[in-house]
């Protein structure tokens, strides 16, 4: 025999279901180049994202569709100056040759992962784009990893970070992938972070 539920015990059940307000998952920002973009690094840290829950929102430097080093175009929903660190639980940069051109030396972004850095968010980047946040000041004293060149770990190590081989490096709040390889564990590593807090 069923037992009657009272409207409102009923509508916190529904809230508390999968795909319902009361679970919906965090906003995360990702941020890409406007060309030269690691495409495999987008989808597979995307897919991770979204296959927990979370909201994707695309920045770029630009609002022209991002090139990627494959016939995907990534369209981005804003301009990285446009973009507020406090609307998002976390901001990560994608890789690619177009990062490190492009994104290292970017003012609006290295405001935006300061800030977001200064709020207590997840702030991560991989490949090439750990370069960003060491260029923002926030690798100093921190464990990370980036592509094996020269060029991007030379600029953690000048940055203050202490270089490690390894596929992902997480150090307090900041997620750092190496290669593209790394691509589904970087963005399972930041989906289960997001899930914990």
């Amino acid at each position: 025999m069923l037992k009657k539920i009272c409207l409102p015990a009923m509508l916190g059940l529904m809230l508390s279901l999968p795909g319902h307000a009361a679970d919906a998952g965090k906003r995360v920002l990702l941020v890409v180049a406007s060309y030269k973009v690691k495409a495999s690094e987008y989808t597979d840290t995307r897919a991770a994202l979204e296959k927990a829950g979370n909201k994707i929102v695309v920045a770029s430097t630009g609002l022209d569709p991002a090139w990627t080093d494959t016939s995907l175009q990534i369209k981005p929903d804003l301009k990285i100056a446009d973009a507020k660190a406090g609307d998002y639980d976390a901001v990560a940069i994608i890789g690619g040759e177009g990062s490190a051109l492009e994104l290292w030396d970017d003012a609006p972004l290295h405001q935006l992962v300061q800030n977001a850095a200064r709020a207590d968010k997840i702030v991560a980047a991989i490949c090439m784009a750990p370069g960003a946040l060491a260029k923002a000041g926030l690798l100093k004293g921190k464990n990370a990893t980036a592509y094996p060149l020269q060029s991007a770990f030379g600029v953690l190590k000048a940055g203050g970070a202490t270089y490690l081989e390894q596929r992902v490096v997480v150090d307090g709040k900041i997620v750092t992938g190496r290669n593209p390889e790394a691509g589904p564990e970087f963005g399972a590593t930041l989906a289960a972070l997001l899930a914990s807090r």
